[in-house]
């Protein structure tokens, strides 16, 4: 870490990067709190310094990684989409508020990252539901780990109208209330209607 916060030059800046990294990767589960934040904070620095192509490998290493250390996986979530995108869609690291905040301060391809969560909660989806475009919302609808309040329910079905994008992934999902049910019934076309009372 000493070497790596005094090294200049750019290329032994990214190679020390790499090695520091996957030496964390190595013994986080062995790491204290205070310990991970000091790999946080040293990679944070170093990699904010070198091109996205460096920060996007940062993030894909760290973003299955349950011990990542949290203030640098938020740097890379409020980071370009591509270097974004890993961290958003699957780090555990990543509290409702973190993804919140994302939400608010970006725009629509951050919020489609966060639709693709392996669990979306249902305030992280009430945000989604108010700042989301249609695809974005299309994408929350059809994951089956988004829980989704009656009022996110009552919006989207509010969408759908005239927007077939909405339409299956809402219709398919199990738990829209029978009066949401019934309004959709009168807007999906034939086919859906078929496969909705053969399921």
């Amino acid at each position: 870490l000493a070497r790596l916060a005094k090294e200049t030059s750019p290329e032994k800046r990214q190679a020390l990067l790499r090695d520091v990294s996957d030496l964390f990767l190595d013994s986080h589960n062995d790491l204290s709190e205070t310990e991970s934040q000091y790999f946080g904070d040293i990679m944070g620095k170093v990699a904010f310094d070198l091109e996205m192509k460096v920060r996007q490998s940062l993030s894909e290493k760290l973003a299955n990684v349950d011990g990542a250390p949290n203030s640098l996986v938020k740097m890379l979530a409020n980071d370009e989409i591509e270097v974004a995108r890993p961290v958003l869609m699957n780090s555990k690291v990543l509290t409702d508020d973190d993804l919140m905040s994302v939400i608010d301060k970006h725009g629509q391809d951050h919020i489609m990252a966060v639709t693709k969560r392996e669990h979306v909660s249902e305030v992280v989806s009430d945000s989604i539901v108010e700042k989301g475009n249609d695809e974005v919302l299309a994408s929350l609808a059809g994951n089956k780990g988004a829980e989704l309040s009656t009022n996110a329910l009552m919006a989207m079905v509010g969408r759908s109208k005239g927007n077939e994008i909405l339409h299956e992934p809402l219709v398919l999902r199990g738990d829209l209330p029978p009066e949401l049910m019934q309004e959709m019934m009168t807007r999906v076309s034939e086919a859906l209607k078929e496969k909705i009372l053969s399921e």
